[in-house]
């Protein structure tokens, strides 16, 4: 009985330091953020200017998309308009690589490019990105690391063969645009990083 006694208050006592730790984030998230919610992007993209529609290596890119993004006033979920450009990068058939099998991970990625009225709202959504659920107890999940000279955001979470489906990311701002590179499979192709950081040099001091 006492061990049970002692099970019980040790998972009590996790559950209550991970509701503390999501509670810092989340305080964290909120003094971060900027406040000029309804700011205007005076100068929008066009697809053609935000995205890279040429092949890249032995990647071809894929039909792009884009989408508009409305003001958020939602509490806890601020965000301003702006505007979402992606596309997805696949491996060329010509290329002279082995047809992918069925059972295996594809290789690719998706480049995706968001607008944001401001370089505020952009450095804090690449420090705070809206889908990743930042966890203090996860120190590699969301760091800045070096590529090509230049500091990103990224996940470097250890992967198995068996774990393709988490998906490697790199993200940062770039004035008033984020930009995040998703690959997916085990071998990433890093002339896209390479070519949207040209494009799109980091601001991350």
């Amino acid at each position: 009985m006492a061990a049970l006694v002692v099970v019980s208050l040790t998972s009590v006592a996790l559950v209550r330091a991970r509701q503390a730790q999501d509670a810092a984030v989340s305080a964290q998230r909120r003094q971060n953020r900027p406040t000029n919610v309804d700011a205007q992007i005076d100068n929008p993209l066009t697809i053609d200017e935000a995205l890279i529609l040429t092949p890249l290596g032995d990647y071809q890119p894929g039909e792009p998309t884009q989408r508009s993004e409305f003001v958020s006033h939602e509490k806890d979920f601020q965000s301003p308009g702006g505007y979402r450009f992606a596309v997805q990068y696949t491996r060329s058939p010509s290329d002279g690589h082995a047809v992918q099998r069925s059972n295996t991970p594809a290789q690719s990625a998706t480049a995706f490019v968001r607008q944001y009225p401001d370089e505020a709202w952009a450095q804090y959504f690449a420090e705070f990105p809206s889908n990743i659920a930042i966890s203090p107890d996860r120190p590699k999940q969301h760091v800045i690391v070096t590529q090509f000279d230049s500091k990103v955001w990224s996940d470097q979470l250890d992967r198995t063969p068996e774990q393709t489906w988490y998906s490697l990311y790199y993200i940062w701002p770039s004035g008033s645009n984020l930009i995040r590179i998703d690959y997916a499979g085990l071998d990433p192709n890093l002339d896209i990083l390479r070519a949207y950081l040209q494009k799109y040099p980091s601001s991350i001091p």
